[in-house]
């Protein structure tokens, strides 16, 4: 009986990342299933990680027992994983059996790196003229069902058109040779009170945290930081600026609250956006200004300044409509989010 047929894994998965930790291993669940047979009794069922790189200096890990034996048709377990891309090999061993290849699996490219979440309205989201796609494979999104190559559009926010992500997530590969999770749920036309905790919005996002949070071992997964972009709606509609800081402190605080339980809040970076043709210069600079009150508020240490898109106006970076950016603006707009990301969390990893 070929065991391995027998046995399915349902954690890890192709493409998919994990937030790395502070330690040289990051702890990732493994979870399968099976149809329970007698012989499993006797049965050892080991994982171990090999990373993706094809010549002499390929790294291997020691095999980890996941099951020994198993207990029931599910199996709930952790390995340990260094930093990288890599394939996690699964193999079923019987005790007093000779171990034959038939009795191995492979999920390709796992990757332990640096995960985003992006909120905030359509410049955050599907909206660029442009689709694009990153140039590397370790740039991945999560999707419904896993995790796949963060081509735009992105699975979670709204419209079907174009993206900064994949450019943010290609330099950033680049600088740290590590995978990137980008998880856009941002929602085009949203105002700061449409991300308070009574919205579908807001629950939509706390519901991606949590599915990310869950996804880790002991339910510890968080990102790096979430990305906030948003502000253009309400410089249209001339909200004033001491609404929006107390409506955003709300939404960030909410998200710890809601979150981190116990642990430390997620860091969150506040980009200064909030152009809109149909509105003043005036109530522009309300929200521009209301935006940096939260970013220099002392209570929330854990919220760092942004990239600015101010200055990117007109046909050169924007599409017709003047909003939105076409391919050379969600180009810059992804680089401006990576050189912001790497100055405030990996400055000893930049590379000029």
């Amino acid at each position: 009986m070929k065991l391995m047929s027998k046995l399915k894994i349902l954690v890890p998965s192709q493409w998919g990342v994990y937030q790395r930790s502070e330690d040289k291993q990051t702890q990732i669940p493994f979870i399968a299933r099976f149809a329970f047979l007698s012989s499993w009794k006797n049965a050892k069922v080991k994982a171990r990680w090999v990373e993706r790189t094809y010549n002499d200096s390929q790294k291997k890990g020691t095999w980890q027992i996941v099951a020994d034996p198993p207990s029931s048709r599910c199996i709930h377990s952790c390995i340990s994983v260094p930093v990288g891309n890599f394939d996690i090999l699964v193999r079923i061993d019987l005790r007093g059996k000779k171990r034959r290849k038939k009795n191995f699996q492979t999920v390709e490219n796992v990757g332990i790196g640096e995960i985003f979440v992006m909120v905030g309205q359509s410049n955050a989201a599907n909206s660029g003229t442009a689709r694009l796609r990153p140039k590397h494979n370790e740039v991945r999104a999560m999707t419904k069902k896993g995790w796949q190559i963060a081509d735009d559009p992105q699975p979670f926010a709204s419209n079907t058109k174009g993206s900064p992500w994949t450019v943010m997530g290609d330099i950033l590969f680049e600088q740290l040779n590590i995978p990137i999770g980008v998880i856009s749920a941002a929602v085009g036309g949203s105002s700061v009170a449409e991300w308070q905790e009574d919205n579908n919005n807001y629950q939509n996002f706390i519901r991606l945290l949590n599915k990310l949070r869950e996804r880790g071992c002991k339910k510890s997964q968080l990102p790096r930081a979430i990305l906030w972009h948003q502000g253009e709606t309400d410089s249209r509609d001339e909200l004033p600026a001491e609404q929006y800081v107390t409506l955003l402190k709300k939404l960030i605080e909410n998200t710890s609250r809601d979150i981190c339980k116990e642990s430390q809040s997620i860091p969150w970076i506040v980009a200064l956006a909030a152009f809109h043709t149909d509105t003043s210069q005036t109530a522009i600079d309300a929200i521009i200004s209301a935006q940096k009150q939260v970013i220099m508020d002392e209570e929330l240490d854990y919220v760092y300044k942004g990239p600015t898109t101010e200055d990117l106006l007109g046909l050169d970076w924007r599409a017709p409509d003047l909003v939105h950016f076409n391919k050379n603006g969600l180009k810059e707009h992804g680089r401006r989010w990576a050189q912001t990301i790497m100055k405030i969390f990996f400055m000893n990893d930049i590379n000029y």
